[in-house]
């Protein structure tokens, strides 16, 4: 029993810290507010209460790639949002860090749209520190 509620507690902890916003200090917004199966009204600029995140609420969130085409139109459209796949991101970060260690492959092995992790420890140049 006492596993289970330490593992509640540090699910709630994390979920406090998933929704604040660390240039405000109060929790992100919505964003939308298309999301009406949650029962509670919400409007894109409300905040998000944590236990969205850390409860039964959590399965029903969905990423902006799962939503339907039409409520992505809108939002872009509307905020001026667009999805940058994940291999895109990957390939710019790489780009970043093998400029700051002046090699390849620091922290990851490109494969097309996919990568594979680099295992072990990272090696930095002794000239250069975090």
């Amino acid at each position: 029993m006492d596993n289970l509620l330490s593992l509640k507690n540090a699910t709630v902890a994390l979920a406090k810290l998933l929704v604040k916003d660390k240039t405000t200090k109060s929790n992100i917004i919505w964003g939308t507010s298309s999301d009406t199966h949650f029962g509670t009204p919400h409007t894109e600029k409300m905040p998000i209460p944590y236990y969205y995140i850390a409860g039964v609420f959590f399965q029903d969130m969905l990423p902006r790639f799962s939503k339907a085409s039409g409520d992505k139109s809108a939002r872009t459209k509307k905020k001026a949002e667009v999805f940058t796949p994940s291999w895109i991101c990957n390939k710019m970060n790489n780009y970043c860090d093998e400029e700051w260690f002046g090699r390849k492959d620091v922290f990851n092995v490109e494969d097309g749209q996919t990568w594979t992790p680099i295992k072990g420890k990272i090696e930095f140049q002794k000239v250069k520190t975090w």
